[in-house]
């Protein structure tokens, strides 16, 4: 697990690193107290979230088969696209349709989230998150950048502040970019079909699994 990363915000190098088990306990300290605060406000755990949504007709069993099916569907063309042995221009098709089905999650995902948004749960994990950013970023002399949470809430909206946060969370997930991409533009991008092309290849060759190509001769149509 990375225990540090690094960015530039004009011209001067930061840095994040993870907390300390002092700043830990705090953090934990601090997820309590937003956590109660959020149930004496009225705040709905996040596991009474979807319960309510679907009170308010904000979410529904149509919702939940929809999503389903888009998972089914795509889990389906991601074992096909990972057997092989059809043609290159098939599974363009096949790593397009991918893309269309996980854009589609991702519009669910966004709906969900955002019922979620304003759980307990989240509220508490953000309060906790914020105390860890205005301790944890460091200027290019090992320096905090905010002096405490209070300097780091009146600083929130700026640009330091936003890096901060998302560097200090590709740090506290232990984000990997290669955990992030996806078969299908995994696929487009070996096998160069990312662009759709003016010209196109007549004769292929079926490609085979874990994505080492057999020779491909290639004729330009007009």
């Amino acid at each position: 697990m990375a225990n540090k990363e690094t960015f530039e915000l004009e011209g001067r190098a930061y840095s994040v690193r993870l907390p300390n088990s002092k700043e830990r306990n705090e953090g934990d300290r601090i997820y309590s107290k937003a956590f109660s605060a959020a149930i004496h406000d009225g705040c709905f755990l996040d596991g009474q979230i979807m319960r309510v949504a679907r009170e308010h007709g904000l979410w529904a069993d149509e919702k939940d088969a929809e999503v389903a099916a888009l998972r089914a569907e795509l889990a389906d063309k991601e074992n096909t696209l990972e057997e092989g042995g059809i043609e290159l221009d098939e599974a363009k098709v096949i790593a397009l349709e991918m893309r269309n089905l996980r854009a589609q999650l991702l519009i669910n995902n966004l709906m969900l989230e955002e019922l979620k948004s304003q759980s307990v749960n989240r509220k508490a994990d953000n309060a906790r998150t914020e105390y860890f950013v205005s301790r944890c970023v460091l200027d290019d002399k090992g320096r905090q950048v905010f002096k405490d949470l209070d300097d780091f809430y009146l600083q929130q909206n700026g640009e330091l502040a936003q890096l901060g946060a998302y560097h200090f969370s590709r740090v506290w997930y232990n984000y990997n970019e290669e955990s992030f991409i996806f078969p299908e533009d995994k696929f487009l991008k070996e096998f160069n079909l990312e662009d759709t092309p003016q010209t196109l290849k007549k004769e292929r060759k079926p490609f085979l699994r874990g994505g080492v190509p057999l020779e491909v001769k290639e004729e330009i149509l007009v």
